[in-house]
């Protein structure tokens, strides 16, 4: 499972959008695992803090279309 963390699966996932297409050829990969990883990591600790509001799921549409913005 040491292998199997978090930043290695966005790397594949990224790298193989790029080559179909769905994500920018220029976008750097680092630079959107590090993007995924902060916004994921950033919310939970706010969630727990009770800045949002409601279950988390509230708020899958709205980061899934940032995540999107940032792969353009």
């Amino acid at each position: 499972m040491r292998r199997r963390n978090l930043g290695r699966l966005l790397r594949q996932v990224f790298e193989n959008g790029k080559a179909e297409g769905v994500v920018g050829r220029d976008a750097d990969t680092e630079l959107l695992v590090a993007g995924v990883v902060g916004l994921l990591s950033q919310f939970a600790r706010l969630l727990y803090f009770g800045e949002f509001q409601g279950p988390a799921e509230n708020w899958i549409a709205s980061m899934e279309q940032m995540i999107i913005k940032m792969c353009a």
